[in-house]
């Protein structure tokens, strides 16, 4: 994109105007390109340099990869100690949710530490439903030991996820396909 939809070019170094922040208003918003080797070359650093220091009431990062698959076996990091160290940063920096596609259904999970260390928990909204062949919900996340992950609502269904936020509050609603141009 370019002129006034050109994407902010606050990016690490290889991937500027592919993965950026910015805030509105009171939503922090982190986009990552992920699909460089799966993940494995997402750039940590500069994300928690990204999330240190933020006071938004909101923290949402949207990406490609699921960090705890429902479909496919791969998953954003390539590796589970990858994807741990990205989930800790979330879980630390208070973000209310990940979203992502790559699945080809949709499945909202909240994920929280297994141990004491954090209770906080962050959503995971996979909505992978463009238009690409629907997958069956494999439901079993990987790695799920070192994890507490609570399904909330899955489908297999074309639709989109549209989220609200009204300040102090941020809402997520699924919109399932009805039939052609008709949403619910």
């Amino acid at each position: 994109f370019s002129g006034p939809y050109a994407m902010p070019t606050n990016g690490p170094p290889g991937e500027v105007g592919a993965t950026y922040s910015f805030v509105h208003k009171n939503a922090l918003v982190i986009g990552l390109d992920e699909c460089e080797n799966h993940g494995v070359g997402m750039d940590l650093l500069w994300l928690e340099r990204e999330l240190s220091g933020k006071r938004q009431s909101h923290i949402f990062v949207l990406g490609h990869y699921p960090a705890f698959s429902a479909g496919h076996d791969d998953i954003l990091g390539g590796t589970y100690e990858r994807r741990d160290m990205f989930w800790k940063k979330l879980q630390s920096a208070g973000c209310n949710a990940y979203f992502c596609g790559h699945d080809h259904l949709y499945d909202h999970v909240q994920v929280g530490s297994s141990d004491s260390n954090s209770s906080h928990k962050v959503h995971q909204f996979i909505a992978g439903t463009a238009g690409a062949s629907l997958k069956k919900n494999k439901s079993k996340y990987r790695d799920a030991d070192a994890w507490v992950i609570e399904p909330l609502f899955g489908e297999r269904q074309y639709g989109y996820l549209l989220v609200e936020d009204n300040g102090s509050e941020a809402i997520a609603t699924w919109k399932h396909r009805k039939g052609p141009a008709e949403y619910e």
